[in-house]
């Protein structure tokens, strides 16, 4: 187990990643639901974006929703002390 410890960081840290940017599933399902109930950021960046074309306003959510996930990202491999050693 100490040996996919490295593997197993990067996994959880990807998929934390891939799962805070689901759109599809929401968008096809609800489109941000019945009074925006399952409305997330992304969906709204989405909406900003296309349906409302206010391009200005939608990339600064899309760097925000990037700088709140590279927050995180720093934050979660500091407390697994992941070495460039173990990534290999």
């Amino acid at each position: 187990m100490p040996l996919l410890k490295g593997i197993i960081t990067i996994t959880v840290l990807l998929r934390v990643v891939w799962t805070f940017n689901w759109v599809e599933t929401i968008f096809a399902m609800t489109g941000g639901g019945p009074g925006n109930a399952t409305l997330t950021l992304p969906i709204y960046i989405f909406n900003q974006f296309f349906r409302f074309s206010d391009i200005g306003y939608s990339s600064a959510l899309a760097v925000l929703l990037f700088g709140i996930l590279l927050v995180f990202a720093v934050i979660y491999l500091r407390l697994t002390k992941l070495d460039e050693s173990e990534v290999r």
